[in-house]
């Protein structure tokens, strides 16, 4: 091996420990939504591609009777009221279950994934195959998914820093993606860590050719193709990204490029429209449903802007949003130190003016401008995306502020608008270069001692 493909092999292994590092103070089923994502990794690998509703229940599908009581059962053993929660001695037999010879399934309701693609649960839904192939507890099948979790979400953090030469991630980026709320999603079973990689890979590979000026071949295209794909059928927040190839096209004048921004767009919409005429959630109880309430904010936009000027303004909800952006872990029951949060608020502003510092290093040309204002365009729209998704789905009407946010849904954006601190130079001299590297280095190492410093004192694992 050459001495950059060990040095890369490292890399991935590090980040691969520093996960299971993390998922190894975690409990089953502690991260937000973790339980319906478990489940729609088992019914990918059982065939199940699209949610069924039977009357009277919410979206879900038949999944493995002891997997579902694995899932229950881990679920309510460390979070809500002490008097329901499941007790140390079943917790044990949960453990000890395996899966069952006799194909008894149960109904699932888990209606918050009926919108995504499930390709993107691949990995999870391999390790639970290997699991049951080989004779393992559900137990020990769930942390082999979860680890190929890891390890895919770290192959493709290590996959974007290399595509993204000669030009690197800004630091504030990868601060963001260091942060305890980031790296707790990581190393749960989610899709958290799957598709933050894929966004990072699609945004290595826009900003490398849109400044170098290198034609896309037939594999890099293949390559952003499949990312933005993945990215558009799970994450709705993520379609200002299709905004990437037209860039592109318009870049390195390749017109298949738009063709294909086109095309991905088609196959959200149709996607999306498919999966939302067979799902059905009535988590929340409205007047109105969620179509109603787009089609009145797209005749009174005016009012749309209203609810999120609103909710803006409500102190109680911008400080809600900062801490759970850094990081509320588990159901929202498990926050850091208070002095945690303004330390690392600091730390990412200081790794922001230095990225400030360094994107000014030279006057930048007019790919780098391009690229740039793109990366804070998509991050408002995205943003507001979100704002629009939430208001639709979670918020009873008429809203006063938009209820269902949390933090973290708020990472894709501000990746996004950290491209408007992409170097200036694709080399800048190690002095310059030394300072941002070695606060994100601090910045990161306390983020990650603080994170299992909390898991360990709130699960004791």
């Amino acid at each position: 091996m050459t001495r950059r493909a060990v040095a890369v092999a490292a890399a991935w292994v590090m980040l691969c420990i520093v996960l299971a590092l993390v998922g190894s103070r975690m409990q089953p089923m502690q991260s937000p939504d973790e339980n319906q994502h478990v489940a729609r990794a088992w019914l990918l690998a059982d065939g199940q591609w699209r949610l069924q509703a039977p009357a009277g229940q919410m979206s879900g599908g038949a999944i493995d009777a002891n997997l579902n009581a694995y899932i229950l059962g881990m679920l309510r053993g460390w979070a809500g009221e002490p008097e329901l929660r499941t007790p140390p001695a079943r917790i044990a037999e949960l453990r000890a279950l395996r899966w069952r010879d006799d194909g008894l399934r149960e109904f699932a309701q888990i209606p918050g994934t009926g919108y995504y693609l499930p390709l993107v649960y691949a990995p999870q839904a391999l390790g639970l195959t290997l699991g049951s192939l080989l004779g393992w507890t559900i137990d020990d099948s769930y942390r082999l998914a979860r680890l190929l979790a890891q390890m895919s979400t770290a192959a493709l953090l290590v996959a974007a820093w290399l595509l993204a030469r000669p030009w690197r991630p800004p630091a504030l980026a990868l601060g963001l993606l260091a942060l305890p709320m980031s790296l707790f999603q990581f190393a749960a079973p989610t899709i958290d860590g799957i598709t933050t990689g894929l966004a990072m890979v699609a945004l290595a590979l826009s900003w490398r050719h849109t400044l170098s000026g290198e034609r896309l071949g037939a594999a890099t295209i293949a390559a952003l193709a499949t990312a933005l794909a993945l990215l558009v059928t799970t994450r709705l927040h993520a379609l200002p990204m299709l905004a990437l190839p037209l860039l592109l096209a318009w870049r390195l004048r390749q017109p298949s490029l738009a063709m294909l921004a086109a095309g991905l767009l088609a196959l959200a919409a149709a996607w999306t429209a498919w999966a939302a005429a067979g799902t059905v959630d009535t988590r929340v109880v409205r007047e109105l449903s969620a179509g109603a309430i787009v089609r009145h904010h797209l005749t009174a936009p005016w009012e749309f802007a209203a609810v999120v000027g609103r909710t803006l303004a409500a102190p109680a909800w911008r400080e809600f949003m900062g801490s759970s952006f850094v990081g509320v872990l588990g159901w929202l029951d498990t926050p850091l130190p208070p002095g945690a949060y303004r330390a690392l608020g600091l730390g990412l502003l200081g790794l922001a003016i230095g990225g400030a510092a360094g994107a000014s290093l030279a006057m930048p040309h007019g790919p780098m401008r391009a690229i740039r204002l793109l990366g804070v365009g998509m991050a408002l729209v995205s943003a507001l995306i979100v704002f629009a998704a939430l208001l639709a789905a979670w918020t009873p009407h008429p809203a006063t502020i938009i209820q269902g946010m949390q933090g973290r849904y708020l990472l894709l954006p501000a990746l996004l608008a950290s491209c408007a601190l992409l170097p200036a130079l694709p080399a800048p001299a190690m002095g310059r270069r030394l300072i941002p590297w070695t606060v994100l280095a601090i910045f990161a190492m306390l983020s990650l001692v603080l994170l299992l410093q909390v898991l360990q004192a709130r699960y004791g694992a």
